[in-house]
């Protein structure tokens, strides 16, 4: 049976990153929508990092504005309370 052992003492070697690429005209579309008068929101059932870059990228939100995460609600009341 192998014993479980600690790493430590370890160098930091690289890392590497996937990134998603948003479908052609993504930004654009929004673009026109939000100038139509049309409010966009976004949800996301991915990490909320992810998320958040994902608004800025696309332009639903731009820099200057705040971001609102609702997350951990499991119940439809207290979601609704949020949004609300």
């Amino acid at each position: 049976m192998a014993q479980d052992v600690i790493e430590k003492d370890m160098n930091f070697l690289g890392i590497s990153g996937i990134e998603e690429q948003l479908q052609d005209r993504v930004t654009e579309t929004i673009n026109h929508l939000k100038d139509s008068g049309i409010k966009i929101w976004m949800a996301s059932g991915d990490r909320i990092e992810n998320g958040a870059s994902i608004a800025l990228s696309s332009g639903i939100k731009s820099p200057s504005q705040e971001l609102y995460f609702i997350s951990n609600l499991v119940n439809k009341t207290d979601i609704l309370f949020r949004i609300s």
